[in-house]
């Protein structure tokens, strides 16, 4: 999870630019009225007159207006991913205490959405299908918050269990896109991590 996540968009026929800064070295304002947030967080994101909110909305909003999502079919097969992702997937990559503080991964253990998961990607290249024409926000949204996973976590020794969510991660690691966003030495190095064999003690087999 960035620190801070701030997306400006100053011309609506470019596709957008993100801006993400240090905490201690962010200059923009959130506690002014013009902030996208209306309470001050992030992400946050301004397209000309228009303000977002919320990971997901954003990721909505930027499929919705780049992507190519121009009809209420293809909202919802896109959208059901991502409020899915928010709603339920973050929670289980993400164990939290009361005040908000991660204590630990979900994915340490065998949590039964995984296993859906893993079951539903192993005919699939992508969420919505296979081909690269497949690829959209919804792998751009599940994808995200699975491979922040490793990048917190780096001694997560547990992705063998879902071999095709295993892979599912690593081929959006090896996506240009993801590099050019984290950088190439974030990006190889959560393929090592993502691409560790299983540990014998992790089955049983001693």
């Amino acid at each position: 999870m960035p620190e801070n996540f701030f997306i400006t968009i100053s011309d609506p026929d470019t596709p957008p630019k993100t801006n993400t800064q240090k905490r201690t070295s962010l200059t923009v304002d959130r506690t002014s009225p013009d902030y996208p947030h209306p309470f001050g967080k992030i992400p946050a994101l301004l397209d000309g007159d228009v303000k977002v909110f919320e990971s997901g909305a954003i990721l909505m909003y930027l499929a919705d207006k780049y992507g190519g999502l121009d009809t209420p079919a293809k909202r919802a097969e896109a959208g059901k991913w991502v409020v899915w992702a928010n709603a339920s997937l973050d929670p289980i990559c993400f164990k939290e205490d009361g005040n908000g503080r991660v204590l630990g991964t979900g994915l340490a253990d065998d949590p039964p959405p995984l296993r859906t998961l893993d079951a539903l990607l192993a005919d699939r290249e992508f969420l919505l299908g296979n081909g690269e024409e497949s690829f959209s926000v919804a792998d751009v949204a599940v994808g995200s918050y699975l491979l922040y996973v490793p990048l917190f976590f780096p001694d997560i020794n547990t992705l063998p269990r879902w071999p095709n969510v295993q892979r599912y991660m690593l081929q959006l690691l090896q996506r240009p896109a993801y590099a050019k966003a984290f950088g190439e030495g974030t990006a190889q190095q959560l393929q090592n991590v993502v691409s560790r064999k299983a540990d014998s003690k992790l089955f049983g087999l001693f």
